[in-house]
This record gives C-alpha cells, structure tokens and sequence, in this order.
C-alpha cells in the first residue's frame, strides 16, 4: 500500500493537464496546499510503517508457537524411543531370565 501510495499515485505529482493548461497549475498548487496533502501522506505512510512492525511482530510469535509445537514433537518421539528401547531391553531380560531358570532345573 505504501508503495503503491508514494509511486503509483497521481495525487502526489503534479497531472499531465497541467503541462498543457499553466493557467490553472496555482489553483491546483493552492488546493494541494488547502488540502494538506503532503502533511496526509506522511500520517499515512507512518501508520503503514507501524502496520508492518505489527505484522512483522505476529509473524515472529506465530513462527515462535510453531517452533514450538515441532519442538514437542521431537519430545515426544524420543520418548516414544525410550520407551520402546527399554521394552525391548526388559523382554529381552525377562527372556534371558526364564532360560537361565529352565536350564538350572
């Protein structure tokens, strides 16, 4: 929008009519003037600028929350391994432990 605002926008620049017409060009400069257009284009452009702090500021806080959200994951995967690893170790035991049992009867 800003962009648009400050390059795009023929309110800023003086219009093509009035290469051809100079008569009236002080009218227009005069209600420019009146109008306070620059002074309005500066609030706006700064408003813009505080818009785009604040969306960059979600930006980050929502790249936060998902950050975290994967970090969780990861969490939670490693202990799903444990688990799974002690599972494992502990049948094994308790496989070796009843062999060791049987063979000393």
């Amino acid at each position: 929008m800003q962009h648009d605002v400050n390059l795009h926008s023929e309110i800023l620049d003086l219009p093509d009519y009035f290469w051809k017409e100079n008569k009236v060009e002080p009218l227009y400069r005069m209600s420019m003037l009146y109008m306070e257009m620059n002074p309005r284009t500066a609030v706006l452009n700064k408003r813009l600028d505080l818009l785009r702090e604040l969306l960059k500021v979600l930006q980050q806080q929502h790249e936060n929350a998902h950050n975290v959200k994967l970090e969780w994951v990861v969490i939670g995967l490693i202990v799903i391994s444990c688990v799974l690893e002690l599972w494992g170790i502990l049948k094994d035991f308790i496989g070796w432990k009843s062999k060791v049992g049987t063979i000393g009867l």
